[in-house]
């Protein structure tokens, strides 16, 4: 698997939640369309994820890309791992 994680420095404002912005996570999953019987089935192939970390003030940007169709399911786990995973 292709795998990016960075963190860049900057202020930020919370102006579309009421709650703290470090709760918030970002995902975006990307998809291709795998054909099976003729029928397009969409697959997971990567995924961005972004947050921002409370105790240092950065923004944390994960992005990870399938190199091959077996990885899926493990691309898959991890993306529910990091979703749940306390970056502070």
């Amino acid at each position: 698997m292709y795998n990016l994680e960075i963190k860049i420095d900057g202020q930020f404002v919370n102006n579309f939640y009421n709650g703290s912005i470090y709760d918030l996570v970002f995902i975006d999953l990307e998809f291709w369309p795998h054909y099976v019987e003729g029928k397009a089935v969409q697959k997971i192939y990567g995924y961005t994820i972004t947050r921002l970390l409370k105790t240092s003030k950065q923004q944390y940007i994960k992005i990870k890309f399938l190199e091959f169709e077996a990885e899926e399911r493990e691309l898959v786990e991890e993306i529910v791992k990091d979703i749940d995973w306390s970056l502070d």
